[in-house]
């Protein structure tokens, strides 16, 4: 709930939408996962742990991100 309110008192928050995918792929929703990851690259293309979280779960790694602090 904490990413979700951050990104409504902020929509342009970019690491609020990569934790909330982290959270996201956690819960087994990969679909929506990789829909925050692509938001938080929109904000912020040069975001590197969007990128690293993007990339892993399009190769189907099993090492899912850590979680956010």
């Amino acid at each position: 709930a904490g990413f979700a309110a951050a990104i409504r008192l902020d929509a342009a928050f970019a690491d609020a939408y990569n934790n909330l995918g982290n959270i996201r792929w956690d819960q087994e929703r990969p679909d929506e996962a990789r829909t925050l990851y692509l938001r938080a690259l929109t904000i912020n293309p040069n975001l590197p742990t969007a990128r690293e979280n993007l990339n892993r779960l399009t190769a189907g790694t099993a090492a899912k991100p850590p979680p956010a602090p």
